[in-house]
């Protein structure tokens, strides 16, 4: 299980798909701009999503306010894949795709597409 917390216009990781992990997404705060498979919709507080294994996915806090939710990755393991994710997400300026790549590969999760914006 994870607390995470999104900046306004930041875009999440690039649209990618996991081989064996499931998420589940409780959103407390803000709004997402959300894709899973060929979907893309808002999400607000109060809002529950399911991204099994196997979904292309991604997000953006398109809004002008800060987004939190809840998230819990099945299996567990998986949380690795989230704090490795964060070593490589600058402070400023963008992120090394190749190495969120390199590092996805290692977890069983393809980049399939760019992030959202």
């Amino acid at each position: 299980m994870i607390d995470y917390r999104a900046a306004p216009g930041i875009p999440g990781p690039p649209l990618h798909v996991h081989d064996a992990i499931d998420e589940a997404w409780y959103l407390l705060e803000g709004q997402l701009d959300v894709r899973v498979g060929d979907e893309r919709r808002r999400v607000g507080a109060g809002s529950f999503l399911l991204v099994p294994h196997g979904a292309p996915h991604t997000f953006v806090n398109a809004a002008d306010s800060w987004a939190r939710w809840i998230g819990v990755l099945s299996p567990g393991s998986a949380l690795g894949m989230l704090e490795d994710l964060g070593a490589l997400i600058p402070q400023d300026g963008a992120p090394d795709e190749t190495a969120i790549g390199a590092m996805f590969t290692r977890y069983g999760t393809t980049v399939v597409g760019p992030p959202l914006s």
